[in-house]
């Protein structure tokens, strides 16, 4: 499995002369940005070459762990939770200068790991320290299993699944292969790679309303077992605040990066049918856009009936096959099917209280 650069920007490389002077531009903000305020704009940690037993106080980066949280240790490279209680978290987290932008882990599942044992990360709004026995709000909450994974929203203390996935191969856990998970926050849009290499788009309004300065990263124990052998095992870690050209920058140098950058297509509304309406609740419509020749669709809906079409695409967003995507629906698991001689978007499984179409994207070419 490739293994993607912790610190290379979420951007497209620019061809053109016009994109080169937005990268000249956003490198010069990039520079300026992480001189600026007392906190830093950054955090990466590994832990090969490290003394086994307990990681140090600071990561690479040079910030001070805010929450330690339980029973960390590094062992032969990797951080690991070493707690011999069933059901406890070791988790830490560290403070940047703005909310967060980009999150990932790298890790490797031991020979042992067992199915229930989760690795997590993402983002919280203050510290874990003090916030009390459930997480503090939160905008990306990401646990993964060998099996699969959910990810979704922590507020007011109350968990909401905003997107599921059960891998079409469940991990492999041979203490050798290494996955990579990296999310991309800009307002209320989160870009998720996910451990199998599957891309996700999730757009919820609560996203960019909770926000958060916080990264952290988590190792669930569920087996009571006194060693790490059973559980996912961290080899690095890193986070981003304001990377320049996401929308939530607020220098001038990247407002200038931001309008010499290309934009891109405009969203369509699609017009739903077969008693299919829009969601609400800060969700938003189910749209449709085409970027050269790839075909994106979002959205959430409500009120239809399995197994009919939500709405239809014209000819030129068609796919070339029939083609089939997993979908989160009702906090649950379901599936969307898209027609290449009709157009057709079908909820095929899952439930009308709910039904996302949030990450679906294919080629026609």
């Amino acid at each position: 499995m490739g293994i993607t650069t912790p610190h290379s920007l979420p951007y497209p490389e620019p061809s053109d002369p016009v994109a080169d002077g937005a990268t000249a531009i956003r490198e010069l903000a990039e520079a300026v940005d992480l001189t600026m305020g007392g906190r830093s704009a950054e955090i990466h940690d590994t832990y090969a070459g490290k003394a086994n037993g307990t990681p140090p106080a600071a990561a690479d980066s040079g910030q001070t762990w805010l929450n330690a949280g339980v029973a960390w240790s590094i062992d032969a490279g990797r951080l690991v939770n070493v707690t011999a209680t069933s059901s406890t978290a070791a988790y830490r987290d560290v403070e940047l200068r703005s909310d967060v932008t980009r999150v990932g882990v790298r890790f490797v599942l031991p020979a042992g790991n067992t199915a229930a044992s989760q690795v997590a990360y993402g983002v919280w709004n203050t510290s874990f320290a003090g916030s009390g026995p459930l997480p503090p709000d939160s905008p990306f909450h990401m646990s993964i299993t060998r099996d699969g994974l959910s990810w979704g929203i922590w507020e007011a203390q109350a968990y909401t699944i905003l997107a599921i996935r059960t891998f079409d191969v469940p991990l492999v856990a041979d203490d050798l292969t290494r996955y990579e998970t990296e999310a991309v926050i800009e307002g209320d849009t989160v870009t998720v790679r996910y451990p199998d290499g599957y891309v996700d788009v999730v757009r919820d309004s609560r996203i960019a309303a909770l926000g958060g300065a916080f990264p952290f990263w988590e190792i669930l124990a569920t087996d009571g077992a006194a060693s790490s052998g059973t559980r996912p095992e961290i080899e690095a870690l890193w986070a981003d605040a304001n990377p320049v050209g996401l929308s939530v920058s607020t220098s001038p140098v990247g407002a200038l990066y931001r309008a010499m950058k290309p934009a891109a297509p405009a969203w369509t509304t699609a017009t739903l049918q077969n008693s299919w309406a829009p969601l609400g609740y800060g969700t938003g419509p189910a749209q449709y856009r085409k970027i050269g020749d790839t075909v994106q669709i979002r959205g959430n809906v409500t009120g239809g009936t399995i197994g009919t079409a939500i709405f239809t695409l014209p000819a030129n967003c068609r796919p070339l096959a029939s083609a089939h995507f997993p979908v989160a629906s009702n906090d649950a698991y379901g599936g969307v099917e898209i027609r290449p001689d009709t157009g057709q978007v079908i909820a095929k499984i899952g439930s009308s209280a709910w039904f996302s179409l949030e990450g679906i994207s294919w080629t026609i070419n």
